[in-house]
């Protein structure tokens, strides 16, 4: 296992240094350059090239498209195990230098390529994009055959990746005070970011980026501390929390919580969930917020209103169902500038789109934009 971390190494130096060193036909790098361009949503398809591609360099004898131990080819086991290999050094690798298509765990988590079947070009896993199972399959196939080499092949995919890294934003609008910025401003610039494709996560961003400025601020939040996010994706079960923002007091016990809801209407189901998590903890305030309009399912008004007063009785958390945008204009108006929550929100946005692929490179242009808008007072509508 060594070995293949020295490889690595070695080839991620090189990537960075001569980044075209490499002698491979235009045709290979265009199918490179395609994963490249689909990395974000392709996460387990990167690991597992970049796996079967140190794994050949390493053993060039090995059958790549084997890629669990127990496989077998013409009744005799040839296979290895490729998950180890990503495990111990491709994910982890990934999460360090390419945190924007690093798989949480492994490439082999996701269904399409676990399954117990070699990746030759008839491979049975469901790739749902066809360019991009195709390209898989038939680079795996052409290094098979050895029509390319495993060395160069990684070398080209890696400087890629660093190619399309550097085209990342990297700074954030920053805006001064202005007499004309109003939280009517903020909060339209918000719901039209919150309309994106895929905007899951910037709601979350925005009321953790709020509950940082109550934090500096708000006397109830003295001797507070606000935990950071984790990841928007992975269950609750899985990074042990009670909600997307969590804030604990004397002694690390949960005192508040909040989970973003996005397009979600709030239903009876919604507070059940939520109590569970919390029933053995002294949490004084749970609150459930979505984006959606109106917030709660109707037939669920009444049910809802009477199971927040049970659980206040006899658990003693008070229970707030409301909606992302009337929280935050409520909150805001705590805030001596408002500025601050405009300033802080673009640096939040920087530093998740540099961390995962939950924040879009499409996300900070529009906010960009969005933040000189409101310094202007000139809103497009």
């Amino acid at each position: 296992m060594s070995t293949i971390r020295d490889i690595l190494d070695e080839i991620d130096r090189l990537a960075r240094e001569i980044p075209d060193g490499h002698a491979l036909p235009a045709k290979v790098i265009d199918d490179l350059q395609l994963l490249v361009d689909k990395a974000e949503s392709q996460k387990a398809v990167i690991a597992v090239l970049i796996t079967s591609l140190l794994k050949k360099i390493e053993s060039p004898g090995q059958d790549i498209r084997y890629h669990q131990a127990g496989m077998e080819k013409d009744g005799v086991k040839v296979g290895y195990s490729g998950r180890t290999i990503d495990t111990q050094i491709v994910s982890p690798y990934l999460q360090r230098t390419f945190p924007r298509v690093a798989p949480s765990e492994s490439g082999w988590v996701t269904r399409s390529l676990e399954q117990p079947h070699p990746y030759t070009l008839d491979y049975q896993g469901k790739i749902r994009n066809l360019d991009v199972r195709r390209v898989f399959l038939s680079l795996l196939d052409d290094l098979e055959n050895q029509r390319i080499a495993g060395r160069e092949c990684l070398h080209a995919l890696i400087s890629l990746l660093y190619s399309k890294a550097r085209t990342y934003p990297t700074e954030a609008i920053r805006i001064t005070p202005v007499p004309t910025l109003t939280i009517s401003l903020i909060v339209e610039a918000l719901e039209r970011l919150f309309t994106m494709r895929t905007s899951s996560f910037l709601p979350v961003i925005a009321v953790h980026t709020i509950y940082e400025l109550l934090a500096r601020h708000v006397e109830r939040y003295d001797g507070a501390e606000l935990l950071p996010l984790k990841s928007h994706t992975a269950a609750d079960a899985r990074t042990k929390s009670a909600g997307d923002i969590e804030v604990i007091r004397q002694g690390k016990q949960l005192w508040e919580c909040v989970e973003v809801k996005h397009r979600i209407a709030i239903t009876q189901q919604h507070i059940e969930r939520a109590f569970l998590k919390i029933a053995s903890l002294s949490t004084e305030r749970y609150l459930i917020v979505t984006t959606a309009n109106p917030e709660i399912h109707a037939v669920d008004a009444q049910p809802i209103r009477d199971r927040i007063d049970e659980i206040r009785r006899t658990h003693g958390c008070e229970f707030i169902v409301n909606g992302v945008i009337p929280l935050v204009k409520y909150y805001l108006r705590l805030l001596p500038d408002l500025s601050e929550f405009v300033n802080l929100y673009s640096t939040n946005l920087i530093n998740h789109f540099s961390q995962s692929s939950l924040v879009r490179q499409e996300h900070v242009v529009q906010w960009n934009e969005l933040s000189l808008e409101i310094m202007s007072n000139k809103p497009n509508r």
